[in-house]
């Protein structure tokens, strides 16, 4: 198991852990979803076949909480910002 580490992105510093070799998957865990809780995304053979990234959303876990009201965008956003970090232009992704 690999352990979640911070990367900083365009617009924040995200807490992101990944596993496994393959396409790329991201998994967006929603809005309620952190790290610290056990996901059940690792526990599964996806890694087995896909490099899979999942990350706290901002303001929970070890995801930066900036200033200000957050809308969808700004998680879309962050979203984009991580694959970008990852360099990764083509991806699946599992919500």
């Amino acid at each position: 198991m690999s352990a979640p580490y911070r990367l900083k992105t365009a617009g924040l510093t995200i807490n992101v852990r990944q596993e496994g070799n393959g396409a790329p998957l991201l998994f967006l865990g929603g809005s309620n979803f952190d790290l610290s809780i056990s996901s059940a995304v690792f526990d599964s053979r996806l890694p087995e076949h896909f490099s899979v990234a999942a990350a706290d959303p901002r303001g929970l876990g070890a995801t930066e909480a900036p200033d200000g009201d957050w809308s969808m965008a700004d998680y879309a956003r962050d979203a984009l910002d991580l694959l970008d970090a990852l360099a990764w232009d083509r991806v699946d992704i599992l919500g």
